[in-house]
């Protein structure tokens, strides 16, 4: 047996016993073995709901994340290493199959090679109780998917910078021999506000395989390429068309080609026609527009050849729009063969060289207004001194816009020891470092620190200064006070200019107050603004207060529901929208604490409630039992009697409320009525044809025949010396079958015919003839299709009225 065999074999082994777990509530034991992992089972025993098979190999499985074509993914704790990962499940039908098993084995071990901080690592793979499972690093901060969702239109620079990254990740894997095959917004997600990563390289290139065998492009046809579609070869540049295909999507609102269907047919038609993003997303930069269309080109010959070359053109973009493009890359044509010429640079580069031969300070990356001095040929050692200075600033900067609060505190620590950092970066440093306070929660230490720039005061008086300033006084002091910050009191704030980033920040300085619903004003007029390209850094804190927002957007919707709940059902899904809106709440932990409590009242009135609806329900169904108890017991002398029209009326007269009560009560009347309509037909049928054979009586005498009269409670028959009767009771009940199936003749219609064996199979299966009766009821049901669903009234075994 070869090694893959033996994995295949491994893998396909079916567990031997059953899996039995206790009921949460009762203790009662359950049989899982069928059940997937974190199933909610309801206790045959109690009724109670439990969530099964909470372990999985050696993982605790702890929420379910989502569920896809291939499987369903799990947050989880690796109990053997105590850490939590994303546990995807594939369908059961995927690791039944050998050859597929064997194929993802070899393609996770691919994965799991690629050590990248933009590709989700893969760290183990293995089988559960037939399952098959691929651990991987857990990435919970959304996807870029979820960010379109929010916003039809992202930022360009963010868009470009996600564009960067992630054709890192691919090339890291194209390194290793591995392409991608469905890049899509759904497989980018998200580490913290600016890290992105992709996901799903070992499952890609199997489902893609179930897909041919279909007859259909098995990935998102938005975003898949046209070779893939027409059946030709794939490459790493099929990733890239599927890549520029994604950052189309988030910058234009709507994908190059819009076609649902899966089609190979129709989707080749609509990827031959050229795309152009500025058609779609007119704001966009020449740079952007030309990387992308030249990506997306029909013909993988005409794209970029290599990563490299991708992630130059992006880069370039980017770097344009954030006003740093590269003197070299100005000056050198090589570097501008094929990329788009914006004359905006022009601007840029007449700025940058009035600062490098008259100014000096320090000029952030985007050019924020700051104070300058002249700049000096002997001062060369000085301006070096202060652009690492800026640059560790910027960097500093940077770790803030990625969310990454602990070593922002550190660098911004670093930066406020310097005891000869001039203004106004001072300043700037201060309040940056007070930004950071606030993200990690530590409001008194940043009001300390927006103190500290109250107390410096104007830091110069010269006119040309005077608004920035002002400014730093005016914002410290509001941020640093302990009033919240109402958002109709910034509609002065210059929104294109550094001002905006007091949005941020009163922001911040309310959501520490817990003035959340203030705080998430602010934060959306943060995140709405669009700065001067001179100011374009002020946006690049964009991503954090979408968590803010998103928690305040969850706590409402939840705390009307809970209000508004009056009933049982509503408190029920009050109750999990409650829960639901609670575990997305982190920060806020008034709106936490508020939700906490709207679960425990709703808990206790669903609980008060459920116990009375049970307490009513225990006296309804004591009722009913007695009186259906009761009306049987009435109803079992008339059948002796064979009274089946008066059983009926007894019957009917029943008065039941619960739902198992009247339906035992319907299928009695339905079995009265049809033993009712048996008998009077049967009568008829005698006296107008008359049965010719004699007929045996329970005693074991004979009545011989012919019987040519029948009344409701006896049949005669006339011989030479008189009448002789016998009641119906004293019958025995396989001559009644037998009169009743003498009637039975060739001449009448089908559904006629059908409906006589129906009404003597019922008169059969209560005369304790089970076996008869069903043959008789399914020879009828199979005449009268309206009798089929009406069989499981007479299950096998047979029952007496």
């Amino acid at each position: 047996m070869s090694a893959s065999d033996n994995v295949g074999a491994v893998f396909m082994a079916a567990p031997k016993n059953p899996l039995i777990q206790e009921c949460s509530t009762c203790g009662a034991l359950l049989d899982v073995s069928g059940e997937e992992p974190f199933a909610l089972m309801h206790c045959p025993s109690c009724g109670a709901g439990t969530r099964v098979r909470r372990h999985f190999d050696h993982f605790e499985i702890q929420e379910e994340l989502g569920a896809g074509g291939m499987g369903t993914v799990y947050r989880a704790l690796d109990l053997t290493l105590n850490r939590a990962v994303a546990l995807k499940l594939l369908q059961r039908e995927h690791s039944g199959n050998p050859e597929f098993v064997t194929q993802f084995q070899k393609e996770a071990a691919i994965t799991a090679s690629i050590n990248h901080p933009h590709v989700v690592r893969v760290y183990s793979t293995g089988q559960d109780n037939g399952l098959l499972y691929i651990s991987m690093e857990l990435v919970d901060k959304g996807s870029l998917e979820s960010r379109m969702a929010e916003d039809p239109h992202l930022p360009e620079v963010q868009v470009l910078s996600v564009g960067i990254q992630i054709a890192q990740g691919l090339q890291a894997a194209l390194n290793k021999g591995l392409i991608h095959r469905d890049i899509k917004p759904g497989n980018i997600l998200f580490a913290d506000a600016n890290t992105p990563k992709i996901v799903d390289f070992g499952l890609a290139v199997l489902q893609e395989h179930a897909g041919h065998v279909a007859g259909e492009v098995w990935a998102t046809p938005y975003y898949v390429a046209p070779e893939t579609v027409e059946g030709k070869q794939e490459d790493f540049r099929s990733d890239m068309y599927s890549l520029g295909a994604t950052l189309f999507h988030a910058l234009a609102g709507r994908p190059p080609h819009v076609v649902e269907t899966n089609s190979m047919g129709a989707l080749a038609e609509a990827k031959k026609v050229p795309v152009n993003l500025t058609a779609f997303a007119p704001t966009v930069s020449s740079a952007t527009a030309y990387a992308l269309n030249k990506v997306l080109q029909h013909d993988p010959a005409k794209r970029q050849q290599s990563y490299a070359e991708f992630i130059e053109h992006l880069e370039f973009a980017r770097a344009g729009l954030l006003g740093i493009l590269p003197a070299d890359e100005k000056k050198d044509p090589k570097k501008q063969a094929g990329k788009p010429r914006n004359y905006r640079w022009l601007i840029y580069t007449t700025a940058m060289l009035t600062v490098a031969v008259g100014v000096s300070g320090f000029l952030f990356r985007n050019q924020l207004l700051a104070r300058f001095r002249p700049v000096e040929a002997k001062d060369t050692a000085q301006a070096a001194k202060k652009e690492t200075a800026e640059m560790t600033y910027e960097q500093a900067r940077q770790l803030i816009a990625k969310g990454d609060v602990k070593q922002a505190t550190e660098a911004f620590a670093t930066l406020e020891a310097r005891p000869d950092t001039p203004q106004p970066q001072k300043n700037w440093i201060t309040l940056h470092a007070a930004i950071v306070d606030f993200l990690a929660g530590r409001t008194e230490s940043a009001n300390g620190k927006l103190k500290q720039i109250v107390d410096r005061g104007k830091y110069s008086t010269d006119p040309a200064e005077d608004a920035l300033a002002t400014y730093f006084l005016d914002v410290a002091s509001r941020a640093g006070g302990s009033v919240a910050i109402i958002a109709d009191t910034t509609k002065d704030l210059d929104r294109q200019s550094y001002e905006a980033l007091s949005l941020l920040i009163y922001g911040l300085k309310d959501w520490s107050l817990g003035e959340y619903d203030e705080a998430a004003t602010l934060f959306r007029q943060y995140a709405q603004l669009t700065p001067d390209s001179r100011y374009i850094w002020v946006a690049d804190y964009k991503p954090l207060v979408s968590a803010y927002v998103a928690e305040v957007n969850a706590f409402h919707p939840a705390a009307d529901a809970a209000k508004a709940a009056d009933n049982l059902e509503t408190r029920k899904q009050a109750l999990e929208t409650v829960k639901t809106a609670r575990r997305k709440i982190t920060m806020a932990k008034t709106f936490a604490a508020r939700l906490d409590d709207s679960a425990r009242d709703l808990q206790q009135k669903i609980t008060a409630e459920e116990d009375e609806i049970a307490q009513r329900k225990a006296a309804m169904e004591a009722a009913d039992e007695k009186a259906m108890t009761d009306a049987k017991s009435k109803v079992a002398p008339l059948w002796q009697q064979f009274r089946p029209a008066d059983a009926y009326l007894v019957m009917n007269a029943v008065q039941v409320q619960g739902e198992k009560a009247r339906a035992e009560r319907e299928a009695w009347l339905k079995k009265l009525t049809w033993l009712a309509r048996f008998k009077a037909t049967l009568i008829q049928d005698i006296n107008v044809v008359g049965y010719q054979a004699a007929v045996l009586k329970k005693a074991g005498t004979q009545m011989q025949g012919p019987i040519k009269h029948a009344t409701d409670s006896q049949i005669e028959t006339t011989t030479p010396f008189g009448t002789i009767s016998a009641q119906w009771t004293d019958l025995a009940p396989d001559s009644v079958i037998a009169m009743a199936k003498s009637f039975l003749r060739a001449g009448l219609p089908q559904d006629q015919l059908g409906e006589r064996e129906w009404m003597i199979g019922v008169y059969a299966y209560v005369a304790g003839k089970p076996k008869e009766g069903r043959d008789l009821l399914t020879q009828g049901s199979q005449a009268v299709p309206q009798h089929a669903d009406e069989m499981k009234l007479f299950p096998e075994g047979g029952e007496t009225p």
